[in-house]
């Protein structure tokens, strides 16, 4: 998928994606017959949870010096009904309250 389809798909502007890129939080692969950036499911999942992670205040550096696939999933959740969830768990149990954590919780 191009860089709009993952930003649809995942909530994070193509301009944050491209920065995330800059910042070493997300390599897509290239198409080689034109250096096109290619997203994977991986890579949407993975905007999912930096966009997650931003939505509660955790800084990009901070991000950037834990920042895995598995270590994002280990996140514990701070509030809510899946409180005290790793967020893989949430992702793996409860994709709706996932995407309410994604979203925001502040009532917005």
């Amino acid at each position: 998928m191009n860089i709009k389809q993952a930003a649809e798909q995942s909530g994070v502007s193509a301009r944050n994606i491209r920065y995330y890129e800059q910042a070493g939080l997300l390599t897509p692969a290239r198409n080689p017959e034109n250096e096109y950036r290619v997203y994977s499911q991986e890579d949407v999942r993975t905007l999912k949870l930096i966009r997650m992670l931003r939505t509660l205040d955790m800084p990009v550096d901070e991000i950037c010096s834990m920042m895995t696939y598995e270590e994002a999933g280990n996140v514990i959740v701070p509030l809510g009904t899946c409180k005290g969830w790793a967020m893989s768990q949430v992702a793996d149990r409860r994709p709706a309250s996932l995407k309410w954590y994604i979203n925001g919780y502040s009532g917005n």
